[in-house]
């Protein structure tokens, strides 16, 4: 990051401004060069506008300001085994309310932040026609993966076939069951079969924030 010099109270009312044209000159130039470090300057058509926004990572979310939204960014560590800081952009509404804007794993089995919305995807293959039932867990599931901080909304799924077309009918079933494992850390899954041999997996895919 770039320091620019500034002399405030320049030129002073009492003083000649020949005495005053070095730190004059020193503000001048400090003024076109801090407009110019993310913006088109001066004797520009696009002047004023971004060119890039750098933004210094917060140490801690700022106060809410009623009537106010604000963004910054975070140094962020995802809630995972292996998980690796980085910079990444959020919002704080007048109310308080927070929502992470950006982060991802592009992965075969992986998440992405879009606007407040977090959508993880996964692949379960199955080990043997004994393997009809088990649960999905967000929190360590494979490097990168992360629990939704908040709330798991929806989660589907598609049966991946051996054959093409499949010899018989066949699905996977999500579902809640009365020790609530629909959580915004886990689901549980289980699969209706006649023919749970000729099933290779399912991909799946969650939706919170």
């Amino acid at each position: 990051m770039t320091f620019y010099d500034y002399n405030q109270n320049i030129p002073f009312a009492t003083n000649n401004p020949s005495d005053d044209q070095p730190e004059m000159l020193v503000n001048t130039n400090s003024i076109f060069s801090i407009i110019a470090k993310d913006h088109h300057g001066f004797e520009d058509n696009l002047g004023g506008y971004h060119n890039i926004i750098h933004q210094n990572p917060q140490l801690i979310d700022p106060a809410a300001i009623p009537s106010i939204n604000q963004i910054y960014v975070k140094n962020y560590t995802p809630d995972t085994t292996g998980g690796v800081a980085d910079t990444q952009l959020f919002t704080r509404t007048g109310n308080g309310g927070i929502s992470q804007l950006t982060g991802n794993s592009s992965q075969a089995e992986g998440y992405q932040w879009l606007g407040g919305v977090l959508i993880q995807w996964g692949f379960k293959t199955f080990s043997g026609v004994g393997d009809n039932a088990g649960t999905i867990t967000f929190k360590n599931r494979v490097a990168g993966a992360i629990p939704f901080p908040n709330n798991l909304f929806n989660v589907t799924a598609q049966v991946f076939y051996i054959t093409t077309p499949p010899v018989a009918t066949n699905s996977a079933n999500i579902f809640i069951d009365k020790d609530a494992t629909f959580t915004r850390l886990q689901f549980k899954w289980a699969v209706n079969s006649t023919s749970h041999g000729n099933i290779r997996g399912f991909f799946w895919q969650a939706i919170g924030n």
